[in-house]
């Protein structure tokens, strides 16, 4: 979303997209990495307590909702760096005052630390419990 804002601020040729789509493409991917994930945590906590459950169908369909994600976020971390390389060619963050740039540091910093978290998650669980 903020993302979307930016673009809003800053002029739509700083993006491939338009900003509303950003919204509806990447929250409609994260609910549905969500609800796969869920999904799978779900069918794999029903067989933990079995004799002989089979967690392993489970797993694999959180990992998959967790790839999914995954793939997803880097989608986002290209646009998102294109959109930086269009702001610094086109010179437009120079022009700007007070808290933007702060703001924009914030989202980069944000984007990189979930980026990383999810490689973690998808190197750790595709490991197994």
């Amino acid at each position: 979303m903020l993302l979307g804002r930016f673009i809003h601020l800053l002029g739509p040729e700083t993006s491939i997209l338009s900003p509303k789509l950003y919204l509806w493409i990447f929250v409609t991917c994260d609910i549905i990495s969500l609800v796969v994930q869920a999904v799978g945590g779900g069918m794999a906590s029903m067989e933990v307590n079995k004799v002989n459950g089979d967690t392993a169908p489970g797993t694999h369909t959180m990992v998959a909702g967790i790839v999914f994600q995954l793939a997803s976020i880097t989608v986002f971390v290209f646009l998102a760096a294109d959109f930086v390389r269009r702001t610094l060619r086109m010179r437009i963050l120079q022009t700007m005052t007070g808290t933007i740039i702060p703001l924009l540091g914030a989202m980069i910093f944000s984007v990189i630390c979930i980026y990383i978290r999810s490689i973690y998650r998808t190197i750790e669980l595709s490991q197994g419990w």
